[in-house]
């Protein structure tokens, strides 16, 4: 998990770093409430992209191109489990129904993070302090590597943090029949075309 903390705001937050870390059980708990018609199934858009990233989209004032990774959230098919991976054409995403899930870690909510902060800063006690959005599109943001406990860093290592991945999540409700096929959440490829020993590359 990436630890992202504003100075001047009250709570912090947890942002996945891998794929690994949306597992079932919180996909399961963050869903739990909403009721799903029959036939449908609540599938997670995993947004990769850094916290330089994001920063950088939110000046330009729009999202720049992430890749999105679709994880089934809820269903009640039999053949579909809570983090499989569907395969679905792109324009059923596009089309399907927003579900408002109100996690921290959407990308509306830590959009609304950087703004926010940004709003305090005018009447922050923190003088001179630089508000987020400023320390991610400088590479500056060092609250994840204290937060892991790490206080000797140099540049290098405060830039390498600022740059890298997470996942933010949006929800979608989509019709079962839109769904072709699935992979496991835990799917690896045994590809017998990999070779690992290099001497015996021609």
């Amino acid at each position: 998990m990436y630890y992202l903390k504003s100075k001047r705001l009250s709570y912090g937050m947890n942002i996945p770093t891998t794929l690994n870390e949306i597992a079932p059980e919180i996909l399961t708990s963050l869903t739990k409430d909403v009721i799903v018609a029959p036939h449908y199934a609540i599938v997670a858009l995993a947004f990769k992209t850094s916290l330089f990233e994001f920063a950088i989209s939110i000046n330009n004032n729009k999202k720049d191109n992430v890749k999105i990774v679709p994880i089934i959230a809820k269903t009640d098919s039999d053949l579909y489990k809570v983090g499989d991976r569907p395969i679905v054409a792109s324009s059923g995403i596009e089309l399907a129904h927003h579900v408002a899930i109100p996690t921290c870690i959407s990308t509306n909510a830590v959009h609304g993070y950087f703004i926010r902060d940004e709003q305090l800063t005018k009447d922050s006690n923190i003088i001179g302090a630089a508000n987020l959005r400023t320390e991610c599109t400088k590479k500056q943001y060092t609250g994840n590597l204290t937060a892991i406990g790490i206080t000797d860093t140099t540049p290098s290592m405060i830039e390498s943090d600022n740059k890298v991945s997470i996942y933010l999540l949006e929800f979608k409700i989509i019709p079962l029949n839109s769904i072709v096929g699935v992979m496991p959440g835990d799917f690896r490829l045994d590809d017998p075309f990999i070779v690992n020993d290099k001497s015996t590359l021609a």
